[in-house]
């Protein structure tokens, strides 16, 4: 009844019906199956999927067994589902899969446990802590080494209630059990909050795509112990990957409205998406409400390790980079190393504040081969292949977790002040630094796509393929006021100089993403960017602001930013007449 009733939600008129397999093909009901979901609305797909619920006896079985959890003194809130597949038949099945790649190139490197870690490593690094306890699913006995843990390890058959379970069974005909007893597991699972599965197998897929809607700040996760790709996700558009931000009180002013707009621009492109902020501070509760108003989870952060940072700083050189001008800004740059500490997902992508998501995006879109630690992408040369720019990061979450105290260590390791040194590429600051030469084994790059600078000059097709502006180095205003005259800081000067000399349309349309996205986050926030930015010259407060705002109204795609920058001009030298002559 439910799924039926949330299916008319939708205004579809449906009934179950039980196909009769000795007819001819021709005459059985036709079923597209998953090869229609792809062309569907994922968010339809994924309430449907959800709205399935067990009946009857299954639900009298499911209901019991949890109770008999209950009072056998397991507490259902701390209980994390294995789904391991590690028998021989899935071996064969991974052998099988896996040599396809020779024919047709197609990654598949994931099938099985993760090479050189034990599954209790790989549970250690994901959901399993104490006090919480594991609820076993899988084609084989339990491990040893899970039985011999420090942890309670259970299956099903420690809780099912055998009499109902018998009486259920002498209704069926006989014959092996396998996927009623994979139902079973599938509902009680979902009934856990925590979830480690493999993703190459459909039945953790399932289990991975209906969780990650639900995903709360630290009540629940999602995991899969073999990593990387998931291979169902080419077919279900559904899965989304978690966006995180970090983020200071002790900011530079403008860094509020930056992430605002960012935010804003997440929540039009991909509405339903989670996303997350690092967040230092307690006194702007206003911008925290809005926050929450546009369903941010926040995770507070006030680090031991801040003041070591500054330390750090002071020692940086500023005409290397803006990042060591200011004490908050270098700060905000570092709590990205905290992120395993408060994201329970597989992956997530670390976004700058000065990012504008323009397209949407899925977690299949990031390819088959995923990093086993960060990815990160070009910096000043869109042609370039090696990861250096951070602003976007791809995020192997139970890596760094693993990972965090050595890595924490050697942050904290004196740097000479020019920064870390990489070896044939030179020497790159703060954190960007530390990450590229710590995780240098495994580091991958990471597409243009997810950061797609405003001074690139490219073909119009690889920057319409972009999925996130990254205004790396010079912010909107910066180009604004270049355009006008006015310097850029002597960190960004060079790009200043290098996008006026292309000023291609990608970049007044990137500064226009951001105008669009600042308007939504708050109708005065344009003026209050503009205000934080120029707060010592009101007519280039004026500029700014008229330029932002006639590019956020605009239906048209922007192609020239002088000529908006000239139009906005006038139109405060006309403003200015008009109130003079009045």
């Amino acid at each position: 009844d439910y799924l039926m009733k949330t299916i008319e939600d939708f205004g579809i008129q449906a009934r179950l019906v039980t196909p009769d397999w000795n007819l001819p093909k021709n005459q059985r009901i036709p079923c597209v199956g998953i090869t229609r979901i792809n062309t569907e609305d994922a968010q339809i797909a994924m309430r449907i999927m959800k709205a399935f619920r067990p009946t009857g006896i299954i639900k009298d079985i499911v209901t019991s067994t949890l109770e008999t959890m209950k009072i056998k003194g397991f507490d259902v809130s701390q209980g994390v589902c294995l789904h391991h597949r590690d028998g021989r038949d899935w071996h064969k099945h991974c052998a099988r899969w896996s040599a396809i790649t020779i024919k047709d190139g197609i990654y598949r490197g994931n099938c099985l446990d993760k090479p050189k870690e034990t599954i209790l490593e790989s549970l250690e690094s994901r959901a399993l802590i104490l006090p919480r306890w594991l609820y076993y699913v899988g084609d084989h006995d339990i491990p040893q080494k899970l039985v011999h843990s420090k942890y309670n390890v259970v299956s099903k058959n420690d809780f099912v209630d055998s009499t109902a379970m018998a009486k259920f069974l002498n209704n069926l005909p006989e014959g092996p059990y396998r996927d009623l007893w994979s139902l079973i597991d599938s509902f009680i699972c979902s009934s856990l909050p925590w979830f480690v599965g493999n993703s190459v197998s459909t039945w953790s897929a399932i289990q991975i795509a209906k969780r990650q809607a639900t995903i709360s700040e630290h009540g629940s996760g999602s995991y899969w112990y073999n990593s990387q790709s998931i291979p169902l996700a080419e077919f279900i558009p559904m899965y989304q990957i978690p966006i995180v931000y970090t983020y200071t009180e002790m900011s530079a002013g403008a860094g509020k409205f930056l992430l605002k707009a960012s935010i804003s621009s997440v929540r039009k492109q991909m509405p339903y998406n989670t996303i997350h902020i690092i967040y230092h501070g307690k006194k702007d509760e206003d911008f925290r409400v809005w926050l929450m108003d546009n369903a941010v989870i926040l995770h507070h952060h006030d680090p031991k390790w801040r003041k070591d940072i500054e330390v750090m700083r002071r020692a940086g050189n500023s005409t290397r980079s803006h990042l060591f001008l200011h004490e908050g800004n270098y700060f905000g740059t570092w709590q990205r190393i905290d992120i395993p500490k408060f994201i329970t997902s597989e992956y997530c992508l670390l976004l700058d504040s000065d990012t504008i998501v323009v397209k949407p995006f899925t977690f299949d879109e990031f390819g088959l081969k995923l990093t086993n630690s960060v990815a990160f992408s070009a910096e000043g040369n869109p042609e370039d292949t090696f990861p250096w720019n951070a602003g976007v990061s791809l995020m192997n979450v139970p890596h760094l977790k693993k990972t965090y105290q050595k890595f924490f260590h050697f942050i904290m390791q004196p740097v000479e002040r020019r920064g870390y040194h990489v070896s044939g590429r030179g020497n790159a600051v703060s954190d960007q630094g530390a990450y590229l030469i710590f995780y240098k084994k495994s580091i991958q790059f990471l597409s243009i796509d997810f950061n797609f600078k405003p001074y690139y000059n490219v073909t119009h097709a690889k920057a319409a393929s972009a999925k996130i502006v990254h205004f790396h180095g010079p912010k909107p205003h910066d180009y604004i006021g270049h355009v006008s005259g006015v310097k850029c800081d002597k960190a960004a000067q060079g790009l200043c100089d290098r996008a006026g000399k292309i000023n291609t349309k990608y970049l007044c349309s990137n500064v226009q993403a951001f105008a669009k996205s600042l308007f939504l986050s708050g109708e005065d926030n344009i003026m209050g960017y503009c205000e934080v930015v120029y707060a010592t010259n009101k007519d280039y407060q004026g500029i700014c602001f008229f330029t932002l705002k006639t590019l956020a109204a605009s239906v048209d795609v922007c192609t020239d930013l002088s000529l908006e920058v000239n139009n906005a001009k006038v139109g405060i030298a006309r403003k200015y007449t008009l109130s003079n002559g009045r």
